[in-house]
């Protein structure tokens, strides 16, 4: 059980994450730690679409990070007023998306501060998962993409951590 005091330290710390960033940071970086951010709040109970609109249009998609992209995604679903934001990045998604007969991955890229946000292939893609099954549970690219995160496995698990976390949350 985490107490009302470090809950409500760590809720007031998400909300103002931006002036926590250091001045190295890239845009990027910046972009999706502030999307995590708002993913992490929402799971907390403190949903803020009109944050997650506005970090969305900072920005062409095609600029944003694909990672920012999925968590952004997930704050906006069910919202009614967010269904053009929602139509592009579900189309931005199926244009990122590489299909073989029987998986699917998206094409992603990194900056040079991939390292800092713990970045790969596999988390992307989970992260992608999980989005389109909160979204629409019958997204016919769904099977494929689980397809392809399980084909990636090595005795059983993925390269690290970062990757079996993510998968698992979204396999769950």
């Amino acid at each position: 059980r985490v107490s009302e005091e470090m809950w409500s330290s760590v809720l007031a710390y998400l909300r103002d994450i931006e002036s926590h960033y250091p001045p190295y940071y890239s845009k990027p970086t910046r972009q999706t730690l502030s999307a995590y951010a708002l993913y992490v709040r929402m799971l907390m109970g403190d949903r803020d679409v009109e944050k997650a609109r506005q970090l969305f249009h900072q920005d062409l998609i095609e600029e944003l990070p694909i990672d920012a992209v999925a968590w952004i995604w997930q704050v906006l679903i069910d919202d009614p007023n967010s269904s053009e934001e929602l139509d592009t990045i579900r189309r931005f998604v199926n244009n990122r998306a590489v299909e073989t007969p029987g998986a699917a991955n998206f094409i992603t890229s990194y900056d040079d501060q991939a390292y800092l946000l713990l970045n790969s292939n596999r988390r992307t893609d989970a992260l992608l998962l999980d989005a389109m099954i909160r979204d629409n549970p019958d997204y016919d690219l769904i099977p494929k993409v689980v397809n392809g995160l399980l084909a990636h496995r090595t005795k059983g698990r993925w390269t690290n951590t970062q990757e079996n976390v993510f998968i698992l949350l979204a396999l769950d």
